[in-house]
Parts: C-alpha cells; sequence; structure tokens
C-alpha cells in the first residue's frame, strides 16, 4: 500500500463471496487481503484463494490510486492556504529561489524580489475585467483606480517578498491584500464617497 495510508476499504457487496466459503477459507482469504494491504506481498498455493482474491486486489489497487490522488490534492491545497494565510513570509531556500526570482543581493536579511514578473504580471491584471469589477463592486472602489492600487501593491511586495507560483496566485494575493488595506482604511481616498460621487 501507500506509506502513511493506515486504513482501506472492505465492500459490503464482498459478503456474497465469503458466504459461499467455508469458514476456514474466509479466514484465509481476509488473512490474505490484510497481508497484500500491508505490504507483506502474500502467496498461495489455494487456486479458490487466488482466483478469489484477483477482483479483490483490483479494487484495492483502484482504491489506493484515488487515495494518492486525493493526498496530492489535499498537499497542494494546504500549500495554498498556508500561502494565503502566510502573505509575509519570505521562501529562502535555494531549490526555490527560481520560482520567487529573486536578486542575487540581500538587504538586512530580506529578499528584494526582481520586479521583472510583478510589473508583467500588473499589465496582465488590469485585463482581468471580470476580476477588477468584482473588486470594484465588493469594495465600492472608484473605477479606474485600481491601475493606482497595483502600484501601491507592487511598493508593498518590494518591502514584503512573497513567493507567487503564478499569475492567479499573484492575483488572489492582491486581491486579499486590497480587502485587508480597506479594512485597514489605507486605501480610503480610493472608495466612492457615500453620495456615490466618484
Amino acid at each position: 500500500m501507500a506509506e502513511n495510508k493506515k486504513s482501506f476499504q472492505l465492500y459490503t457487496e464482498w459478503i456474497e463471496t465469503f458466504s459461499e466459503l467455508t469458514d476456514a477459507k474466509a479466514g484465509k482469504l481476509i488473512k490474505h487481503i490484510f497481508d497484500y494491504v500491508n505490504d507483506k506481498n502474500p502467496e498461495t498455493d489455494d487456486e479458490i484463494i487466488k482466483l478469489l482474491f484477483i477482483p479483490i486486489k483490483q479494487q484495492l489497487k483502484r482504491d489506493l490510486k484515488k487515495w494518492e490522488s486525493r493526498s496530492l490534492q489535499n498537499s497542494k491545497n494546504a500549500k495554498i492556504r498556508w500561502d494565503a494565510k502566510s502573505c509575509e513570509r519570505i521562501i529562502t531556500d535555494a531549490k526555490n529561489a527560481d520560482k520567487v526570482e529573486v536578486e542575487d543581493k540581500v538587504k538586512d536579511n530580506t529578499i528584494v524580489l526582481k520586479t521583472e514578473s510583478i510589473d508583467k504580471w500588473i499589465l496582465e491584471l488590469k485585463t482581468q475585467t471580470q476580476f477588477l469589477d468584482g473588486l470594484y463592486m465588493t469594495h465600492k472602489l472608484r473605477q479606474n483606480t485600481l491601475g493606482k492600487i497595483a502600484m501601491l501593491f507592487k511598493e508593498h511586495l518590494k518591502m514584503h517578498p512573497k513567493n507567487h507560483e503564478n499569475f492567479i496566485d499573484f492575483r488572489n494575493h492582491f486581491g486579499t491584500w486590497v480587502g485587508f488595506k480597506i479594512k485597514k482604511g489605507e486605501l480610503g481616498e480610493y472608495l466612492k464617497h457615500q453620495k456615490g460621487e466618484l
């Protein structure tokens, strides 16, 4: 089976197989199953156990593939949540340096981001009309102010570098940052007046 996998699924439909066996054969089959899921590579000379185990083994393999796929997705989701919650976190390990796109210099123990990818993503951000309209509506921002806010975000990233794996990650961080800044009252000049004036 897989490392860290502590359980497996038995199916109620298997009762038909077990019911047709003597208690001794049923015991051998269930022991064979447990040996298999515990990576003991069981062998048997009993032809009945061999034949009955084939469809059970195939089902257990399908279940394992599903579990591995779910486990991988959960790991990715956890990383996304961690990055979202740790906006100020700085990646300093060498194997991730190419993802972070950092300059070789470090000032006061702070990684300085290259601006090329940020500038590219800010330009792309300006084309995301549906996303921007959503931010305008959600936060009651004045129309066409997000370009200026994006430049403030760029300044924020210079002071607090963050590993953005792709544009979507960058865009989501920007949206979260805008909401945080509005909540703190730091983007007041970009908000609509109560009467709806620009």
